[in-house]
C-alpha cells in the first residue's frame, strides 16, 4: 500500500507555545516529576512487599525472568508464604522489571520510586502527542486558529498528570503495572491513528506490538478494546459534529482492529488456558468478598451506585483511600436512591454517548463510552474486581473525563460572550491547581505503610480490613510492651503502651462494625492481653477467635501458649487448687498444640500429684519429639523407678 504523508497539526502560529509539541512534552513531563518527586525518597508501602521483598521469583533477577514469563506473576509471593492455589495472574512485563531492578540494586525502594515517577512522567508526554494527533490533525476550520483549541491538548495532559486518583499507581510501586499497561496502551492508538493517516504499515505494527506489550503489563488493557474502533470511526468522520461527510475507511479500520482482537483472544487463552485462574480461593467469605452472599438485586444495585461513586471520583476526588472493603461500601437493593442516581447517570453515559459519537460526531461521546468500556472489570457486575471500588481501576478512566471536562469547557467557552470566555479557562486552570495540591498531600499519605494506614483509617473509617492491618502494625511495632524493654527506659515504656492502646482501638473499632465477621480482630486483642501478660484475658478471647474459625492454626497455637503460660503460673503458686487448675490448662494445651515443652511440662506436672503412669506417658511423647530434653529425661528416670518401686511390692 502507497504511503500518505502525515498531516500537520495546525496550530495558532500566534502563540509560539501553542504551535511547539516538544516544548509542551517537556513541561508537562517535567510537571509530572515535580508533583511526585518527594515520593522518591519514601520506604515500600502497603503491598509493595507482594512484588519484590516477598516474591522468592522477583529476588532472583536475571535468572528469575523465564520463571515470571511462564508461571502464575504472584506465584514467588505464594511459595515465599507457603500457599498454593490462591490467585493467578499474569502480568509478567512489570515482575521483570521488578527482577531487573532487584538484580542491580536489592532492596532499594528509592529506585523503585524513581522509576514509577519517570515512566509516569513519559506517560504524561506520550499523553499530550496522542490528544494533539486526535483534535488537532483534523480540527474543524473554524477552530483551526483558535488559541483554545490549541493549547487544549496541553490543558488536558496537564489536568490528567496532576489528577490525584492516580497517587496509588503513582506511589505504589507495585501499581506499575497500571503506568505500563496505559503507556502500552496510548502508544498503541497513537500508532494506529498514524497508520490511519498515513497507511505506514510500520505503524500497523508498532501498534499490535504496543497493545501486546500492554495486555503482558495487567489483563484490564482488555477492556480498553472498544476504544479502538470507537476512537477511529471517530478519527474517520473529522472534526465536524455537523458534517454529513463520511471519510472513514472501514477497510483501514479492520486492519488495525483484527490484529487486536486475536491478540486479546490470544492473551485471554494464555491466562484462562494455561496459567489458570483461581481467584475465587481468595474471596470465598463476605469479609474478603462483600458480593459473597449477596443477592442478584443487592450485587447489581450496589455495583450501580459504586459505578457513580467512580464517576464522582473521575471529577471530583474528594476522599482517597485504599481502604473501601467490608463495610465501608454497605450492600444496597434497588430501594436505594443513590442506585437509583447512579443507574441513571451510567444511562446517560451509555446512551447520550452513543448519541453524541454516533450523530454528533462529537468526542464526548466516545469519552464516555471509552470510560464505561475501561471501567468493565472493575464494575463487579461480571466478575468481583478483588474490591469494591479502587482507585487505581480509575487510572485509565480518568483520562477520558479529563478530555470530556476539557472539550466541554472548550465547546462552553465558544457559546459565551468573547469577554466571559477566560473564565471557562480560568476555571480549567484552578481544577488543575486543586488537583495538585491535592496530590502532593496525598502522595505525601505514602511515605510507609504506617503513614498510609493511619491515613486511610480516618478516611475509610469503616473498613474492617484497613481496622485490623493498621491495629495489627501498631501492636507489632509495639513489640512486646512490658517484656524485653528494660524498666529504666521509660520513654520506650510509654511508647510501647501508647501502641499497644493504639492497636486495641483499632480492633475494637473494627468489632463494632461487625463482632463476628472478622476473628482475627478478636484474636488480636488477645495478642495484647498476651503482650500484658493478662493471660486469663488472653485466653478468653483466644477462644473467642476460635469459635469463630476453629481451624484457624494460628488462633490455635496462641490460644495454646497463653494456656501453657498461664499454667506454669499456677502451678509455681504451690498450692492444691492451683496446681489442678495448673495441670487442667496445660493439658488442654497440649491437647490442641503437643510440642515436647508442653508434653514435658504435663508430665512434670502429673508427677508432681503423683500420677505415675500418666506422668511416663506425657514425658516418654515429649523426648519422642525432642530426645535431648534433659530435664524430660530426668522427671522420666525418676517416674519409672518409682514405678518400679510400687510394682516390687
Amino acid at each position: 500500500m502507497a504511503k500518505k504523508s502525515a498531516p500537520k497539526n495546525p496550530v495558532n502560529t500566534k502563540n509560539p507555545f501553542a504551535a511547539n509539541t516538544r516544548l509542551q512534552a517537556i513541561v508537562i513531563a517535567a510537571f509530572a516529576f515535580l508533583l511526585y518527586a518527594h515520593t522518591i525518597s519514601f520506604d515500600y508501602a502497603a503491598d509493595d512487599g507482594m512484588v519484590i521483598l516477598g516474591h522468592s521469583i522477583v529476588k532472583k533477577g536475571f535468572a528469575g525472568i523465564p520463571e515470571l514469563l511462564t508461571s502464575d506473576s504472584f506465584r514467588g509471593l505464594d511459595e515465599a508464604e507457603g500457599r498454593t492455589e490462591t490467585r493467578r495472574t499474569y502480568r509478567p512485563l512489570s515482575f521483570i522489571s521488578f527482577a531487573i531492578e532487584y538484580q542491580f540494586f536489592q532492596k532499594n525502594p528509592a529506585v523503585s520510586h524513581t522509576l514509577n515517577v519517570l515512566c509516569y512522567a513519559l506517560l504524561g508526554a506520550i499523553v499530550l502527542f496522542l490528544l494533539r494527533r486526535l483534535l488537532l490533525t483534523h480540527i474543524d476550520s473554524s477552530r483551526k486558529h483558535n488559541f483554545t483549541w490549541n493549547i487544549l491538548p496541553f490543558v488536558v495532559s496537564c489536568l490528567f498528570v496532576a489528577h490525584p486518583i492516580h497517587t496509588e499507581v503513582v506511589a505504589n510501586i507495585k501499581s506499575r503495572d497500571e503506568i505500563f499497561a496505559l503507556l502500552f496502551l496510548l502508544l498503541s492508538l497513537l500508532s494506529a491513528l498514524k497508520y490511519y493517516d498515513t497507511n505506514d504499515l510500520k505503524q500497523l505494527c508498532f501498534s499490535s506490538l504496543s497493545f501486546m506489550l500492554a495486555l503482558l503489563s495487567k489483563e484490564s488493557a482488555v477492556t480498553f478494546l472498544p476504544v479502538f474502533p470507537l476512537a477511529l470511526w471517530w478519527y474517520g468522520h473529522r472534526w465536524n459534529e455537523h458534517s454529513t461527510q463520511k471519510t472513514l475507511d472501514w477497510k483501514r479500520l479492520a486492519l488495525v482492529c483484527a490484529p487486536l482482537v486475536i491478540l486479546a483472544l490470544g492473551y485471554l487463552a494464555i491466562w484462562f488456558g494455561i496459567i489458570g485462574r483461581v481467584e475465587d480461593k481468595l474471596y470465598y467469605d463476605t469479609l474478603n468478598n462483600p458480593f459473597a452472599n449477596a443477592t442478584f438485586a443487592g450485587r447489581t444495585a450496589t455495583a450501580t451506585g459504586i459505578m457513580g461513586l467512580y464517576f464522582l471520583k473521575s471529577l471530583f476526588p474528594v476522599t482517597l483511600s485504599t481502604g473501601y472493603t467490608y463495610n465501608e461500601i454497605p450492600l444496597v437493593d434497588w430501594s436505594n436512591f443513590t442506585a437509583l442516581g447512579a443507574a441513571v447517570i451510567i444511562l446517560l453515559l451509555l446512551v447520550g454517548g452513543a448519541y453524541l459519537l454516533v450523530v454528533r460526531k462529537n468526542i464526548v461521546g466516545l469519552c464516555a463510552l471509552a470510560w464505561c468500556s475501561t471501567l468493565a472489570i472493575a464494575s463487579n457486575y461480571f466478575v468481583y474486581a478483588g474490591g469494591l471500588l479502587g482507585e487505581r481501576f480509575l487510572f485509565t478512566p480518568s483520562l477520558f473525563a479529563m478530555l470530556a471536562l476539557g472539550v466541554g469547557a472548550a465547546l462552553a467557552q465558544e457559546r459565551l460572550p468573547k469577554e466571559r470566555r477566560v473564565w471557562v479557562m480560568l476555571a480549567l486552570v484552578a481544577f488543575g491547581g486543586i488537583y495538585s495540591v491535592k496530590t502532593f498531600a496525598r502522595a505525601t499519605d505514602w511515605k510507609s505503610t504506617e503513614t498510609l494506614l493511619r491515613a486511610d483509617v480516618e478516611n475509610t473509617p469503616n473498613s474492617i480490613h484497613l481496622r485490623r492491618m493498621y491495629g495489627g502494625l501498631l501492636l507489632q511495632k509495639s513489640g512486646t510492651a512490658t517484656q524485653g524493654v528494660p524498666s529504666q527506659d521509660r520513654a520506650s515504656q510509654f511508647d510501647a503502651r501508647k501502641n499497644i492502646r493504639a492497636a486495641e482501638e483499632q480492633f475494637r473499632a473494627g468489632l463494632r462494625i461487625n463482632p463476628t465477621i472478622a476473628p482475627s480482630l478478636v484474636n488480636g486483642i488477645g495478642n495484647i492481653f498476651a503482650a500484658e501478660r493478662r493471660y486469663d484475658s488472653a485466653i478468653a478471647y483466644f477462644r473467642a477467635a476460635l469459635r469463630l474459625n476453629p481451624n484457624n492454626t494460628v488462633y490455635q497455637k496462641n490460644l495454646a501458649n497463653a494456656l501453657s503460660v498461664q499454667s506454669r503460673i499456677f502451678f509455681s503458686q504451690n498450692s492444691p487448687e492451683a496446681s489442678n487448675n495448673a495441670l487442667l490448662l496445660m493439658y488442654e494445651s497440649a491437647q490442641i498444640l503437643p510440642t515436647d515443652s508442653t508434653l514435658s511440662n504435663l508430665g512434670a506436672m502429673f508427677a508432681q500429684q503423683n500420677r505415675i503412669d500418666s506422668a511416663i506417658v506425657y514425658l516418654e511423647k515429649a523426648l519422642a519429639l525432642n530426645p535431648n530434653l534433659a530435664r524430660a529425661r530426668s522427671n522420666l528416670a525418676v517416674c519409672l523407678k518409682k514405678r518400679d518401686a510400687a510394682t516390687s511390692r
